[in-house]
Formats: structure tokens, sequence, C-alpha cells
């Protein structure tokens, strides 16, 4: 159970975040549990297309990122409401890649797939984040997800030694904002949580079929990274920039 003192301590760690949180209170909680990273080394041209103008392709030394990211989502939460386990808990598969505006370091996604139909009406309707609702299945080693027109399938083995990241490791996964495009606008939501511990991901098997992607993620990770998870403050999403092209 969390209690508001483990919230009240969350929110005071931040000597790990380029930025401060937001002034305001947040809105939501949730958890991010058993958490795997995919990580592709991708073309810059083949990506821009895929991105709005109004957000700005960030890269590490010269070099442009898309990541798969599955994990379970747990007891997510409105701040003054319980969790409930018929909405609050699903499984989810997103495609993110990595962009910037006014200072400050995101990710953007491409796709977000849960396991929860009603879930995902919810989300959907609530942030105006892509959700869609696919079939997944996961046991303690392997991650199956199956839609009409995708798939993925992965079994894997995890290290157990936490990592002693590289700055590649945190630019990859210490990201504290999201945006989002919605007609002729684009959305941030700012979160916070404590730095990720990793671990190193080994793929015994690993097969994905995502054609609307194919150009990006045709081919085996080139990096990848496993967390056992962390306890996430979210706030409302605001209004970056509008009517843009």
């Amino acid at each position: 159970m969390i209690i508001k003192g483990d919230l009240n301590a969350l929110e005071s760690k931040m000597e790990h975040r380029l930025w401060p949180i937001p002034k305001t209170k947040w809105s939501f909680y949730q958890e991010w549990n058993d958490v795997l990273f995919l990580h592709y080394n991708v073309n810059k041209r083949a990506l821009m297309r895929y991105v709005p103008k109004s957000l700005e392709l960030d890269n590490f030394d010269g070099n442009y990122w898309v990541s798969i990211v599955a994990f379970d989502m747990k007891n997510i939460r409105p701040r003054q409401l319980p969790a409930v386990p018929l909405v609050s808990d699903f499984r989810e598969v997103n495609i993110r890649t990595y962009v910037r505006r006014g200072g400050k370091q995101g990710v953007y996604f491409l796709k977000i797939n849960a396991d929860n139909a009603l879930s995902c009406l919810i989300a959907k309707t609530i942030s105006g984040l892509p959700y869609r609702h696919a079939k997944m299945n996961r046991s303690k080693n392997s991650f199956y997800v199956k839609s009409q027109s995708s798939s993925l399938s992965i079994d894997y083995t995890v290290k157990n030694t936490i990592l002693n990241t590289t700055a590649l490791d945190r630019w990859l996964t210490e990201r504290y904002a999201l945006f989002m495009k919605e007609n002729n606008r684009t959305f941030r939501f700012d979160i916070h949580h404590e730095p990720w511990k990793l671990k190193h991901l080994e793929f015994i098997q690993i097969s994905i079929d995502q054609p609307e992607f194919c150009s990006l993620i045709n081919r085996p990770p080139v990096l990848s990274h496993y967390a056992e998870g962390i306890k996430v403050l979210a706030w409302n999403k605001v209004l970056e920039v509008s009517n843009y092209s």
C-alpha cells in the first residue's frame, strides 16, 4: 500500500532531474512493473515521417533511437481516488521515440497497446494518447502480444546485477516528459519518478512483426534493459503549441 508519506518522499527526490517538477499538484499515480526496454538505432529520415513538425527529434551523439517498452501497469488512479483493479491494472506495450521541445527532453509515442479494452477506452478518452487494444500473455520470462496487424514475441532472461549505467542508458530511460499530437495541437505531460535501476536483458527468442514501422524495428534491438519497476507521478497535459502544419 502506498501512503501519503511515500508520495511526499517521491516528490522530494529531484536531484536526478534536468528540470523541477511542476508547481501544481500531480494528477495521477501509477506503477510500471517488470519493464522490458528494446532499443533501436534508426535512420533520421525514416523516423521524421512519424513525428510532428512541432517537435524536434532528439539524438545521442548524432544517433536517433526508437524503443519498444513492455510492462505491467499497476494501480493507476487519479489523485483523490483509489485504484480499481478492473481498470487500474493491465499490460502495456508502447513504441516510442525521443524528442525535445522548449529545452525539455521527452518521448513521443508512435503506438500504444494495452490488453484491457476498457482501460484503453478510458486512457484514450482522458489523455488522448493513442491507446489500442491487443491480446497479451505474460509469464516469468516471456511476453507475447497479438493484434490484428502486428505481433511481438519475446523469451528472455535477466541478469540480477544492477547496471552501472552509461550516459546512453540514462538518455534512453530517464525521460520526464511525454509529448502528444492532437489535431493541430501539441501537448506535454510531465511525469516524475526515481531513477531507473536497470539490469541487463538477454533474449532467448525474439520475433517482431510491426508492418507500420518495418523501416524502424525490423530486426533485433541493438541495446536492451530490464527494470523491476518504479512508482510514477503524472500531471495533466498542458498545451505546447497549436496551429502548426
